[in-house]
C-alpha cells in the first residue's frame, strides 16, 4: 500500500471512530503476544489500551471489522485492508473479524502516518474552534 493510501485509509479510519485526541503508543505486560481475529479481549487485563496494528485481510475475507465496547456505547469499523484500531482507556472488550493479526507498537512508518493524520485534525481543530 502507498503511503498516499495508506494516509486516505488511516483519515477514513479517524472520521469513522472520531478519534481526534494524541494517545501514546504503547502497551503493557499483559498485551498478549498474538491478538487474533475472534477472539474477545477485555481490555486493561487481556489487552492494554493504545494503538494496533493489522496489516491485512484474512483469506476469504473482504473487511476487517473491528469492535470496541464501552459503557456508553463503542465503537465499529469495517476497513478494506491494512486496519489500525484504536483502544480507549474506557472500553471494556475489543474484538475483530476478518483482520490479519493485530500487532503494537505500530510499525515505524505506520506510526508516523498516524501522528501526521492526527495532528493534521488537531490543527483543523485548533483552526475552526
Amino acid at each position: 500500500m502507498t503511503k498516499t493510501s495508506r494516509i486516505a485509509t488511516i483519515a477514513l479510519m479517524l472520521i469513522a471512530a472520531n478519534i481526534f485526541t494524541v494517545c501514546s503508543l504503547r502497551a503493557n505486560a499483559d498485551t498478549p503476544k498474538k491478538i487474533t481475529s475472534g477472539v474477545i479481549y477485555h481490555v486493561g487485563t487481556q489487552i492494554a489500551p493504545g494503538d494496533y496494528y493489522s496489516p491485512g485481510l484474512l483469506r476469504g475475507f473482504t473487511t476487517c471489522e473491528w469492535w470496541t465496547e464501552r459503557p456508553n456505547g463503542g465503537n465499529y469499523t469495517p476497513m478494506p485492508g491494512e486496519s489500525i484500531a484504536h483502544i480507549r482507556p474506557e472500553d471494556t472488550t475489543f474484538r475483530s473479524v476478518g483482520c490479519q493479526n493485530w500487532i503494537t507498537p505500530l510499525p515505524p512508518d505506520v506510526a508516523e502516518d498516524l501522528q501526521e493524520m492526527r495532528d493534521a485534525f488537531n490543527d483543523a481543530k485548533i483552526t475552526h474552534s
